[in-house]
């Protein structure tokens, strides 16, 4: 059996590996071959057919040159050392909880933790609407479109708040909106598993309060990948379990 389970982690060690060394390698290093933005004069900046109009996207925007404007393959670099830092976290968790009690207590500290972030997002979410934060709104052209950290308001970094536009994108309390979108996309699973496994009354209540607040913050924060994840992850059948 422990054979099994050290070659189990190893294999699973090994996938994160190559599929971030990929990554690395086709994607980073193919883009460390296109110019430099600044290198691209301006009639060439954006995409043209061959009757010389702009090609559009499907949303009617310009498609821009493909170009670079640092070194990619060196942030590759850089993200596969953070991913490296991650790897130590997740398979501490997997030795260190030893029975069920632990698990459930771990369930229930993340559904706390997320009430208090979601919490916090909808107060910052109240200070953009009562006009307590600018946000980018006042704007002008693709700074309407861009978070900004100087659109910061309570809590979190770059947050982009332009009603106006039909574009809000809030980070909660994270860096980023992208961050707390995934944020958003794991207390869906994990509060989703405490409402419908706990063995507790008042846990399994606490899990679907907090299902109610990720739902929510997924609205108003304009995070539609959470939004469409937490709808997925109320199709899925619990796992019970009681001490």
């Amino acid at each position: 059996m422990g054979g099994k389970l050290f070659l189990g982690n190893h294999l699973t060690l090994v996938l994160l590996a190559t599929c971030a060394l990929l990554t690395l390698f086709f994607v980073n290093g193919a883009k460390q071959f296109l110019p430099t933005c600044d290198s691209i004069s301006y009639d060439d900046r954006y995409l043209r057919d061959a009757n010389g109009e702009w090609i559009l996207s499907a949303d009617g925007i310009v498609i821009r040159t493909p170009c670079k404007n640092s070194i990619p393959f060196a942030q590759g670099i850089l993200g596969l050392k953070v991913l490296a830092g991650y790897i130590p976290l997740i398979f501490c968790a997997y030795y260190l909880i030893n029975d069920k009690k632990q698990l459930l207590f771990l369930g229930r500290l993340l559904v706390v933790i997320a009430i208090i972030c979601c919490g916090l997002a909808l107060i910052q979410f109240w200070m953009f609407k009562t006009g307590r934060c600018q946000g980018t709104d006042h704007l002008a052209g693709e700074l309407l479109f861009k978070p900004t950290i100087k659109a910061r308001c309570l809590v979190g970094g770059s947050a982009l708040y332009s009603p106006s536009q039909g574009q809000i994108r809030m980070p909660g309390t994270f860096v980023s909106p992208w961050h707390w979108g995934w944020f958003l996309v794991a207390n869906a699973a994990i509060c989703f598993s405490v409402a419908f496994s706990d063995s507790a009354f008042f846990w399994r209540n606490c899990g679907l309060f907090g299902m109610a607040m990720v739902f929510i913050n997924a609205v108003i924060c304009g995070q539609r990948l959470a939004l469409a994840l937490v709808q997925l992850s109320k199709n899925n059948p619990p796992v019970t379990y009681d001490l």
